[in-house]
């Protein structure tokens, strides 16, 4: 799909390239580790699109134990509901790693967000276990 080409070739880097530049990096809660799912970020994408999640270009930029985030995505009722699911990817040994947090909207709520208030890491561990139990296959997962 031609937004997804734009999303990876301008948008993604411009992003790297902008939040470094500006150190806004934020490090992962190690509890915030999820799952490892076998295979590319790419194919876990289209998995997190037919579940109802999209792209999260306004995030911080995460890194964990392999370095920078691949991708971040979110997944909300609505644009300006109160909370919202937040997926963070990174690719590592031919898996992709998959690290999880429920939190204020950024829409809704955004200096709660900026300021991390009120992150939840076990209910969106929950939340996300109940997504990928209904939609990915579970032999591909390992918790």
């Amino acid at each position: 799909m031609i937004v997804d080409k734009i999303y990876d070739y301008l948008v993604k880097p411009l992003r790297k390239k902008i939040l470094v530049g500006m150190d806004l990096e934020h490090e992962l809660e190690k509890d915030s580790y999820l799952a490892r799912y076998d295979g590319s970020i790419e194919f876990f994408e289209q998995h997190l699109v037919s579940m109802g999640f999209v792209r999260n270009p306004f995030s911080w930029l995460k890194t964990a134990e392999y370095g920078l985030e691949e991708a971040s995505w979110v997944k909300r009722n609505s644009l300006f509901s109160h909370r919202q699911l937040h997926v963070t990817l990174q690719y590592h040994d031919g898996d992709t790693w998959i690290y999880v947090h429920e939190e204020p909207n950024t829409f809704r709520h955004p200096i709660k967000h900026i300021r991390a208030n009120d992150v939840n890491i076990r209910k969106g561990k929950n939340m996300m276990k109940e997504q990928l139990d209904g939609n990915v296959d579970k032999q591909r997962v390992y918790y």
